[in-house]
């Protein structure tokens, strides 16, 4: 008796288990694939336009001035083609803001559009109007 009680409290847990996993594998997937597409926009050079501040963009359209000064703010560390951008001539990382995952940078306007290209840029705002993106907490 006690063996067949201890079969179906098995058998109904895996069952419970299976069809809890079941339930959320289509929200993954569509997480999955989202995230996938936007990987994919990344890596082709187009960029969300929701990464530059709108005063940004507008100062690039306009062009005013030559070089302009933003704080940038990423996620992680920062890869080596990003690196490679912000020690090339005629950009200059002023200064690191570890605790914020900020860099203050110097830059022709005209590199605006591609420094938001990367994929670990968060947001890009001009200096002195830093706006924080949500930021989940440290495990």
């Amino acid at each position: 008796m006690k063996y067949v009680r201890a079969i179906t409290t098995l058998a109904l847990t895996l069952l419970l288990l299976f069809a809890y996993t079941a339930g959320l594998a289509p929200l993954r997937s569509v997480e999955t694939a989202a995230q996938a597409k936007k990987d994919e926009d990344n890596q082709e050079g187009r960029h969300d336009k929701s990464k530059t501040s709108s005063g940004l963009r507008e100062r690039q359209r306009r062009g005013d001035g030559d070089k302009i000064e933003v704080i940038l703010q990423h996620e992680g560390r920062i890869s080596g083609p990003l690196n490679a951008f912000l020690n090339r001539n005629g950009v200059h990382a002023r200064q690191e803001f570890r605790n914020l995952d900020s860099l203050n940078v110097e830059l022709p306007a005209s590199s605006l559009e591609e420094l938001a290209s990367y994929s670990e840029v968060r947001f890009i705002s001009p200096r002195g109007h830093i706006l924080l993106q949500h930021r989940p907490p440290a495990r």
